[in-house]
């Protein structure tokens, strides 16, 4: 025992010794007190004692490095920058200063500095696993999103260990680009990569929430729509009255109905598709010359990019008129749709459309079957969280019907806005003005014809029901020409119920 003790001792005396020689030597180097501060996470105390060091060796690379840690735990971002940058410059190089500083860069947005130092440390060969990780981050916020599965893809093929990490932030890309087949595919891959990780059991959660999604969407909507109307000019006769011709009865009441089919499968992005069939009829009680049935389709492929899409519709419609062929209309009108900022959209599109009228005319200068051209361009500016939305349109028509009297070149401008009032109520109001001149003089008034036609519209909606949706509307119009036949007022009140499903 007392051997013990002796040998004890001694050993105490020396560890004592080594300690009270370490300790004044920490203490009196600012470098290693505040490194021992900061592992602590003591920061305010060791950005003095970094701050000191730096002051007595302003060379020190890893003085600088610490600084450049040490301010980015405080949230001192643009000195965190600084002084990585000088820890990569002074010598010797510290080659960690690579991924600190492509890190905080990123968090402060200013991705193309990032991607300058992640180039820098690919071509040094430094830490491939982590820069390719990181590059992949990177991509992301520039939504580069095939650049930064790739990277992300790389970095799994380097470091094995960092598979959890990468597929998570692939799949978390699919589910932006709207490639939800894809992501689920990773999700579940992931939850059994590393089976008890908090990243498997999030990867799990997701994966369910994302089949439920898909399971949720319906490919088919279906909608029944009934409304009422009064017309105070169904004919359109004119406003001004013309020798020789007496026209009565042009008020009248009438049913219109509509039946509507929407097909919209779930795709991977960047590709959409929108299909409609449509069928609506209008039938008056007494003006049954003027009954009319009107089946449409329309077809609507989409491919969509970052921050706005590019669609091609196909449109097609047949017109009935009191129980006879009367018009039929085929176009094609490739749109983009551009969104500038969060609240502010562009949409530009052309048209070709081809008119055929169904029965014969009386004159030849009376053929309305044409080619049509448009161009339009309409701007949206959408206001408050409830969805309202005001726009303007100006288009550019071109009407080359076959008959002289027909032809016109003409120019619309349009603007609306819709206003919430509550959560199920909204009000809308829309104004359009369309001028017309005509190419040739008219073979009977022996003049060429000039138009100017305003529309305006005022819309009351209600949803009584997530599928029940009211609405009473207001149209007004005024045809105004230089040959009084082809001039009229009109007021169209209605007031309708349509079930979607």
């Amino acid at each position: 025992m007392k051997k013990n003790i002796f040998f004890i001792l001694p050993c105490f005396f020396l560890t004592f010794s080594s300690l009270a020689f370490c300790l004044p030597a920490v203490a009196a180097n600012p470098l290693l007190r505040g490194i021992a501060e900061y592992r602590e996470e003591r920061f305010e105390e060791a950005l003095i004692s970094f701050k000191q060091a730096e002051k007595d060796d302003p060379a020190s690379s890893i003085t600088a490095f610490y600084l450049g840690l040490t301010f980015k735990q405080t949230g001192d971002y643009e000195k965190a920058v600084r002084h990585y940058r000088k820890a990569l410059i002074l010598k010797p190089r510290i080659n960690d200063a690579y991924t600190e500083i492509i890190e905080v860069l990123m968090r402060m947005d200013r991705t193309s500095e990032a991607s300058g130092y992640i180039l820098e440390a690919e071509s040094e060969g430094i830490r491939p696993d982590q820069i390719a990780f990181l590059k992949g981050l990177n991509a992301a916020r520039r939504g580069k999103s095939e650049e930064a599965i790739q990277a992300f893809q790389d970095a799994i093929q380097k470091n094995p260990d960092l598979s959890t990490a990468a597929e998570l932030q692939i799949a978390m890309l699919h589910v932006q680009e709207g490639k939800l087949r894809r992501a689920k595919n990773s999700l579940e891959a992931l939850s059994t990569m590393a089976p008890d990780t908090d990243q498997a059991d999030f990867a799990k959660e997701y994966s369910e929430s994302l089949s439920l999604l898909m399971e949720r969407h319906r490919k088919w909507h279906f909608s029944l729509g009934a409304e009422g109307r009064y017309d105070d000019n169904v004919i359109a006769s004119p406003s001004t009255r013309i020798r020789g011709i007496d026209i009565t009865d042009k008020k009248d009441t009438a049913l219109s109905s509509s039946f509507q089919v929407r097909f919209s499968p779930l795709l991977d992005r960047p590709f959409s598709f929108n299909g409609r069939l449509a069928m609506n009829s209008t039938v008056y009680r007494d003006t049954s010359t003027h009954n009319t049935l009107m089946p449409s389709l329309s077809l609507s492929p989409a491919f969509h990019f970052k921050g706005g899409n590019l669609s091609l519709p196909l449109l097609w419609d047949r017109t009935w008129l009191g129980g006879h062929e009367y018009m039929s209309n085929a176009s094609i009108r490739p749109t983009l749709l551009v969104q500038m900022q969060s609240n502010h959209t562009l949409r530009l599109s052309a048209a070709y459309t081809r008119r055929e009228m169904l029965q014969a005319p009386r004159l030849a200068d009376e053929n309305r079957d044409s080619d049509i051209y448009t161009a339009s361009a309409a701007y949206f500016y959408s206001f408050t969280e409830a969805g309202g939305l005001f726009h303007i349109r100006y288009e550019h028509i071109r009407d080359e019907a076959e008959g002289n009297n027909w032809k016109n070149k003409g120019q619309r401008y349009g603007a609306g806005i819709l206003i919430p009032l509550q959560k199920k109520i909204r009000l809308s109001f829309s104004a359009e003005h369309l001028k017309q001149d005509y190419s040739k003089e008219h073979s009977v008034f022996g003049i060429r014809r000039r138009d100017k036609d305003t529309a305006w519209t005022a819309l009351f909606l209600w949803d009584l029901s997530p599928n029940l949706l009211f609405s009473l509307s207001y149209t007004g119009s005024r045809d105004d020409s230089n040959i009084p036949i082809y001039e009229y007022r009109r007021n169209v009140l209605s007031a309708g119920l349509e079930y979607r499903f």
